[in-house]
């Protein structure tokens, strides 16, 4: 039943999360990982501005705000919020954890350096 597999679903998500967490506890926070990463030439993390339609809404909170971000194009909009928030880290089903600890990682580096 669609339930059964929704409920499946929400456990793997979580599995997943808790993953990315117990993974970054053990990484630093490094940029130029990051940087490495972002050079595959399949992923891209993109800032566009405000456009109008379906495509600039967030896929988490379902709004429109100024500016959204974009990871691997138009598969993951995100509004800053929400990735700053870890409301959700959608990532291709095939990605390494270690891929998704840079993504995590990138997201946070900024905010780690300030608080020090």
């Amino acid at each position: 039943s669609w339930k059964a597999a929704e409920k499946e679903e929400e456990i793997k998500d979580k599995q997943l999360r808790s993953l990315i967490k117990q993974t970054l506890i053990l990484s630093l926070s490094s940029l130029w990982m990051v940087d490495a990463w972002m050079k595959k030439k399949d992923w891209e993390i993109v800032e566009k501005k405000k456009e109008k339609g379906p495509d600039h809404v967030c896929l988490v909170c379902q709004s429109e705000p100024f500016s959204l971000v974009f990871i691997n194009d138009l598969q993951h909009r995100l509004c800053w919020e929400c990735v700053e928030e870890e409301t959700i880290i959608r990532v291709e089903r095939d990605s390494t954890i270690e891929e998704l600890a840079q993504i995590y990682d990138g997201f946070s580096v900024e905010e780690e350096e300030e608080e020090e």
